[in-house]
């Protein structure tokens, strides 16, 4: 559990993990990752854990990221196109795809690609 209550938590000037089974911002807290004038120019990853038995915490559940009376502040890199379809199919072990939206995606960055589904049919990633 990692409650930030009146205090802050500031990451902004290298890559960083969370792990917690519960993060409660309260009170005044401020949990921060870059600001809108500084975007954090890192990798950071934030990750829920727990499992079906997980202690829950009144009103908010397992596996929260909870706000109450504090600030949850992130900013990243921009990234003008977050999504965009294919221009032409993916074949099964394709190592190259051709999208209809030029983007600024970079090398490690992580991509999910979904299926399509028509009413009459389903095409399987």
């Amino acid at each position: 559990m990692l409650l930030i209550e009146g205090g802050s938590v500031i990451f902004d000037d290298k890559d960083i993990e969370l792990k917690a089974e519960n993060i409660l911002v309260m009170d005044g807290g401020l949990l921060q990752v870059g600001t809108e004038d500084e975007p954090f120019q890192h990798n950071g990853i934030i990750t829920m854990y727990g499992h079906v038995r997980s202690t829950e915490l009144p009103v908010y559940g397992a596996k929260t990221l909870a706000v109450r009376n504090g600030t949850l502040d992130l900013h990243g890199i921009p990234v003008p196109i977050t999504w965009t379809h294919l221009a032409e199919t993916a074949l099964a072990g394709a190592t190259e795809m051709t999208l209809k939206l030029s983007v600024t995606w970079q090398v490690g960055d992580e991509l999910i690609i979904a299926t399509t589904n028509h009413r009459d049919r389903k095409s399987v990633v």
